[in-house]
């Protein structure tokens, strides 16, 4: 079974710009479900929610999951995943969570970056203000409840200088990776 590291903070935290550090063991499911065509019957259905502002159900979660093309990595990163109470459920029965990284940004670098968004991504169907500003208060209420669940959370300030962002982010990686191994060797599996 996969391990898995999850990148969790609101829209425009910087979670997939962080999680391409390590391309190769990162999983976007939005972006992906973005990439399907929009014929394809799992992208009608993330359209739905989209459409409403919402988060995909754990259901779909793992409808997506089980079409995404997984590299042979052994452990993964979950950008933007899971957002809420049942996408942990349903990713645990997919893999198991090894650990949380829930980035944070200011209010003021936030709305930068939203601003940038309605002028560059405009052709999406969750990218209206009303709808980013929504998503981004639904996260701050799902976040609790997942925090209640998670064994291993960590908490990274994104600031506006990306290298120091950087490298803290490398450091809870390796940490995270490194306190998986000790859980191993002294109990015998890694949760």
């Amino acid at each position: 079974m996969k391990q898995t590291i999850a990148i969790i903070g609101p829209p425009f935290s910087g979670k997939t710009k962080l999680a391409q550090l390590y391309n190769q063991n990162s999983i976007n499911l939005g972006e992906y479900a973005h990439s399907l065509p929009p014929t394809n019957s799992l992208r009608k259905e993330c359209s739905l929610y989209w459409q409403e502002g919402k988060t995909f159900s754990g259901n779909l979660v793992l409808k997506l999951l089980e079409k995404y093309p997984l590299s042979d990595e052994s452990w993964l990163l979950l950008d933007g995943t899971p957002r809420n109470l049942d996408q942990v459920l349903a990713i645990e029965s997919f893999f198991g969570v090894i650990g949380f990284i829930e980035l944070n940004v200011e209010l003021s670098i936030w709305m930068d970056r939203v601003k940038n968004d309605l002028t560059t991504r405009s052709h999406r169907e969750d990218s209206t203000l009303g709808k980013l500003i929504q998503r981004r208060l639904n996260y701050f209420e799902e976040v609790e409840k997942l925090r209640a669940v998670s064994m291993d959370w960590d908490r990274l300030d994104n600031s506006k200088d990306f290298e120091i962002t950087k490298e803290k982010f490398e450091i809870l990686i390796k940490n995270i990776l490194k306190r998986r191994n000790q859980n191993e060797r002294i109990y015998g599996y890694s949760r």
